[in-house]
């Protein structure tokens, strides 16, 4: 069973003004959630629209750098969790929409996921290439995990363009990635070939990853849907 937002200990609202702490009746920003959640915490995400800004790396470290990323890393027994008020890929509508922040396809940076930090956990998330500021970037996608141990990517419904990224356009994107789950997402639209260019628009790309879980997940109108590469077991 996926976490369910009803079981939050934290909570997210996009109407947070800042400076809250977390609670029912004073909540986090989505970047607040980011600095602030430790292990244990399941941080309920209220459907609405969450925009990111520049993570300001250098040019070559956009791709493994989500606009939102946690701090901190949960524990095996305590992850940290980000649950939607609903779960995206199996409802219609009240979406908990993540966008980069990004303007420019090709050259933006990944929505959502993580950077060297373990056991954490995206449930039900939604984001769309297609919506204004929720651009991508080449060699990575709008979820993107990078380096870590045991964290899951559950439930989420992700949308592409046809862009000219060139290659390695995902939907998600999972590297160095060790004991985790990807199971019960909604992937479709990454097929760059259908803008002229781009080799290994796939679904979910997953590269130098060992001990993970794919299930359930269902993909549409991608180049490829799942694909596996270097030491991938």
């Amino acid at each position: 069973a996926l976490p369910l937002y009803a079981n939050r200990t934290k909570l997210v609202t996009a109407s947070a003004a800042g400076g809250g702490v977390g609670s029912e009746g004073d909540p986090w920003t989505l970047d607040e959630a980011m600095t602030n959640a430790v292990a244990g915490d399941v941080v309920g995400v209220q459907a609405g629209v969450y925009v990111g800004t520049d993570p300001g790396v250098s040019a070559g470290n956009y791709r493994f750098t989500p606009a939102y990323r946690p701090t901190n890393s949960g524990t095996s027994g305590n992850p940290i969790v980000f649950v939607a008020q609903n779960q995206a890929s199996k409802v219609g509508t009240g979406y908990s929409d993540i966008r980069s922040g990004s303007s420019v396809a090709g050259s933006g940076w990944p929505a959502f996921g993580a950077l060297t930090r373990n056991y954490i956990e995206w449930v039900g998330m939604y984001t769309d290439e297609a919506q204004t500021n929720n651009k991508g970037v080449a060699d990575s996608g709008p979820c993107t995990m990078w380096t870590q141990t045991g964290s899951k990517v559950l439930g989420c419904k992700i949308r592409g363009i046809a862009a000219p990224f060139t290659d390695n356009h995902s939907g998600i994107r999972i590297e160095n990635f060790f004991d985790g789950f990807i199971t019960d997402n909604d992937i479709s639209g990454f097929n760059d070939q259908l803008a002229g260019g781009g080799t290994n628009q796939t679904g979910l790309t997953s590269y130098a990853t060992t001990g993970t879980t794919f299930e359930y997940n269902l993909f549409d109108n991608n180049g490829d849907n799942l694909y596996l590469k270097s030491l991938t077991s």
